[in-house]
């Protein structure tokens, strides 16, 4: 289950159409998303 602040984080970059960069890999939940995981 996602944090409200991740999901807000989500929803903002579906409506500006802007990719997610991130370390954390619950985004990989929502298909939708353009997702560039970053790993360490």
């Amino acid at each position: 289950m996602m944090k409200l602040p991740d999901c807000i984080v989500a929803a903002s970059a579906l409506y500006l159409d802007l990719p997610i960069i991130t370390a954390d890999k619950d985004f990989k939940k929502i298909k939708e998303l353009n997702l560039m995981l970053y790993e360490r």
